[in-house]
């Protein structure tokens, strides 16, 4: 039976142990939720109770936002492979001029000569 439809079937409320159990974590996990407010849950002194209705709305919240990190996750994935394959964003030298090429070489030094010219007219292409 799936964790949802457990708590979904139940009407008493669950103590610590009964919703570690229900997780497969252990109880001093979910004492730390508890303590961090990370799991809705009912405290009557150092007693402590979990609504299985709240609790159920709390996994399902729980799964969407895990799909939504994983989406984003999975997206920025495929940027980085579109962008690995995609040179037509990376800059050349001589795509940057003679201008920038001055002030990183420093004043009153010469621009390097290319090694060797395409023939397409401009002797810096390779």
């Amino acid at each position: 039976m799936s964790i949802l439809k457990n708590l979904r079937g139940r009407a008493a409320p669950l103590n610590v142990k009964d919703f570690a159990e229900l997780l497969d974590v252990t109880e001093g996990t979910i004492q730390r939720w508890v303590r961090r407010n990370q799991v809705p849950a009912i405290r009557v002194g150092d007693v402590i109770r979990f609504d299985p209705g709240m609790l159920a709305d709390w996994v399902e919240l729980q799964a969407v936002g895990s799909q939504r990190i994983q989406d984003g996750i999975n997206r920025l994935i495929r940027m980085r492979d579109r962008s690995v394959e995609d040179t037509s964003f990376q800059i050349r030298r001589e795509d940057l001029g003679e201008e920038v090429l001055k002030r990183k070489l420093g004043p009153g030094t010469a621009t390097p000569e290319p090694t060797a010219a395409t023939g397409n007219g401009h002797p810096d292409q390779r």
